[in-house]
């Protein structure tokens, strides 16, 4: 059972307060590779969520939508569904609130108009075809001059939301970035060779090579290995893609990982992985928000996690939280057609597994036709 975090627990300066401390360190360094894989994926994840950038997309996001859930049951309970997330039965926010009024304003101008037609012998309005007509004509009008209110709403928080994730993408590094700042200048044709060595020999050779560097703790010479065992077992064109081998392979870099990871590691993995699902969601969300049923549209969305990644963090969140959080977030980028739903980089929402996901036509967004679709 996963130890709640209380208000007695003393943090380590810069970390959410509240976090469950590893012992027996009375001090621990967010670069380096103490306690479990775990904790420190909690740590990384801690330390991301914290960022200003981070809060300030997921605060934006909840303007334009956030989910709604089932009241609890008689007993208290929470309805939940099959898979253990909560249902959701509507939303609110910015979309919601553009689907309400369009309703509202189209009833008061069509009653206007009604009220000014031709009236019944009791003096209630009796319309004419034609006062039915100008009534719906001015009623759809009366939408347009919503929906445009509501247009500018939208599109000045969608820009705040872009904004925000552009923000936390400016302060990853650039591809490659990270691998060139690990190997010392004097080391480089040392690490080039042994590379090389590595992803031409044998799965077990390449084991033997994972054993020597952790046994040296050499973080460059791992930083290259890593690089070359995911390279070994890459599903288009890795040597060890199809041959059994693969497991040891697999095995190896997971002990890499595990033997080198650090907080601040992990804060860079989830903060990548975090950025690519956001920027998904933001285009399935424009792609939504452009359509007349959005907001029954969002519901859906929302119930099978596409928008998962601007949930607000739970106010009682704790170490076992955050480190099952990761796995999620992380694995959402690195597998996503492990999960029952899909999100293509179009934003697009697709079936786990599906084929050639990306061979339709683009979708219409709000960028394309302002806030209402046609």
């Amino acid at each position: 059972m996963a130890q709640k975090l209380t208000p007695a627990t003393i943090p380590t300066p810069g970390m959410r307060a509240g976090l469950k401390r590893l012992e027996p360190r009375t001090r621990r360094l967010l670069n380096q590779p103490t306690g479990t894989l775990s904790d420190r994926n909690a740590l990384g994840l801690q330390a991301f969520a914290s960022n200003p950038d981070v809060r300030r997309a997921v605060g934006a996001f909840g303007k334009l939508a956030t989910p709604q859930t089932a009241r609890p049951r008689a007993d208290g309970t929470e309805r939940l569904t099959p898979d253990g997330r909560p249902i959701i039965t509507a939303t609110s926010g910015l979309i919601h609130s553009r689907a309400v009024a369009r309703g509202q304003v189209a009833q008061v101008a069509r009653a206007r108009s009604l009220a000014n037609g031709r009236r019944g012998p009791n003096g209630q309005p009796d319309p004419t075809p034609g006062d039915a007509f100008v009534a719906d004509r001015l009623a759809d009008d009366a939408i347009r001059t919503s929906d445009a209110d509501y247009a500018k709403q939208i599109s000045d928080t969608l820009a705040e939301v872009h904004d925000a994730v552009d923000a936390v993408a400016s302060a990853l590094p650039p591809v490659g970035e990270s691998l060139l700042a690990n190997l010392p200048p004097g080391r480089v044709e040392q690490l080039r060779a042994y590379a090389e060595f590595a992803r031409q020999g044998s799965a077990e050779q390449f084991r033997d090579r994972v054993a020597e560097t952790i046994a040296a703790m050499d973080r460059p010479a791992a930083v290259a290995l890593e690089v070359v065992g995911n390279s070994l077992i890459d599903d288009d064109d890795g040597r060890f893609r199809a041959d059994p081998a693969r497991k040891r392979v697999e095995s190896a870099l997971a002990e890499l990982v595990v033997a080198f990871a650090t907080p601040q590691t992990q804060h860079a993995k989830v903060a990548a992985a975090w950025t690519e699902q956001a920027r998904r969601a933001l285009n399935l969300l424009e792609t939504e928000a452009a359509r007349p049923d959005a907001d029954e549209r969002l519901v859906v969305s929302f119930q099978v996690g596409s928008f998962s990644v601007f949930e607000p963090l739970p106010l009682d969140a704790d170490a076992a939280w955050y480190a099952d959080r990761y796995d999620v977030i992380v694995q959402g980028a690195l597998n996503p057609w492990s999960a029952p739903s899909v999100l293509q980089p179009s934003g697009r929402l697709v079936a786990g597994g599906e084929e050639s996901a990306e061979a339709v036509g683009p979708a219409a967004t709000l960028r394309d036709q302002g806030s209402r679709g046609t």
